[in-house]
């Protein structure tokens, strides 16, 4: 557990510089680490002026030793958080003084929770400046009981989906349909997320125009 978070903090780390990851509590009490997690499964919320553009990170010791940094750090895991509907009962006073036994649990669901939010595929949409085109996503219910999957656009206003939640009956398959009206002539893309609980599904979409 501990190198697949190094892995990821260090891949964030600017000018090759080197982070060890030793222990699940003191390591973790900044925010740096869980903001580094972040922003390498969710690299759209790092750009301009997102929520992951602004933490601090682990190189910075210094700012780091200082409560309001460390807080403001705290507010942006938990905005994330509650963005991708991962919250999993986080508070500010428990990231702050976190215990071994907290990390390591909600290490454990982050490590399930957020490979699942790397976009799968590519959807491409080859349209024509301001006409509308439509595509299906197909959304599987494999289990035995009906689920509903609550539905997250993410990017580009050129798209819209028809709701925010679709419910499947078990085992069972549905399309979700998602509509690009490009207004502008450039490429844009939106990260479309559904999922229940821990179980999520990441999809980019881009618009082609012709």
């Amino acid at each position: 557990m501990l190198k697949w978070v190094g892995y990821h903090v260090n891949k964030n780390m600017p000018g090759g510089l080197k982070k060890r990851i030793v222990n699940f509590d003191e390591d973790f009490a900044d925010g740096s680490v869980y903001c580094s997690l972040l922003a390498n499964h969710l690299p759209y919320l790092t750009t301009d002026s997102n929520i992951l553009s602004v933490f601090t990170k682990c190189n910075e010791v210094e700012k780091l030793s200082k409560v309001e940094v460390r807080t403001s750090n705290m507010k942006i895991v938990l905005e994330v958080l509650k963005k991708c509907r991962i919250s999993m009962g986080a508070t500010m006073e428990n990231l702050l003084a976190p215990t071994t036994r907290q990390t390591v649990l909600f290490m454990l669901n982050l490590y399930q929770a957020l490979p699942q939010l790397i976009p799968k595929t590519t959807i491409d949409f080859n349209c024509t400046l301001g006409d509308t085109m439509k595509k299906s996503i197909a959304l599987t219910n494999p289990s035995s009981k009906p689920v509903t999957y609550m539905v997250t656009l993410e990017g580009s206003s050129d798209f819209v989906i028809e709701g925010d939640s679709i419910s499947l009956d078990p085992k069972s398959v549905t399309q979700f349909v998602v509509d690009a009206t490009p207004r502008f002539s450039k490429s844009v893309e939106v990260s479309e997320r559904s999922g229940e609980g821990l179980t999520k599904t990441s999809i980019e979409a881009t618009t082609k125009l012709n």
